[in-house]
């Protein structure tokens, strides 16, 4: 299965892929960079005007505080208050930003119903290991803004 197929799966249904404009893509690019600024920055108020009110995190049902999330449905949202709390401390402690940050990025866009999402994924390939896994993070455009809206990963 195409790994660009994963984000249809894990973070919505009867999405269709759009073709990124140039435009779209250095506007992300540049949130990407704000982005990033606001965690090496620890700037937990400039994370959270660059985020929605609520973000996916599927992969947070793992961590130790899963009560976090405002549904049980099979998209996990939770609010970016506790995602910065919880997840966002999780995510830093791991070294996971920092290592996107020095990573490049394939950039993709699906549909859904009148969202346009944007996907960062991030592949690796461990040395030891016999398969890689693959940081997906993505921003709705709202407007002309791009807003982060959800953090997963796949093995």
């Amino acid at each position: 299965m195409s790994v660009f197929l994963f984000p249809c799966i894990l973070f919505g249904q009867n999405l269709r892929y759009e073709k990124v404009s140039k435009h779209d893509s250095s506007e992300i690019a540049k949130t990407w960079k704000a982005f990033l600024q606001s965690v090496r920055l620890h700037s937990r108020q400039e994370f959270k005007n660059l985020s929605l009110n609520k973000v996916v995190c599927n992969r947070c049902r793992y961590w130790d505080n899963h009560d976090l999330f405002a549904d049980t449905s099979a998209v996990a949202k939770m609010p970016v208050d506790s995602f910065i709390k919880e997840a966002f401390t999780t995510i830093e402690k791991d070294g996971l930003w920092e290592m996107l940050e020095n990573h490049t990025y394939s950039l993709s866009a699906v549909k859904d119903s009148n969202d346009l999402i944007y996907h960062l994924a991030f592949g690796f390939k461990p040395e030891n290991m016999p398969e890689g896994y693959v940081h997906f993070i993505s921003f709705r455009k709202e407007g002309k803004q791009f807003k982060f809206y959800g953090f997963d990963t796949i093995p």
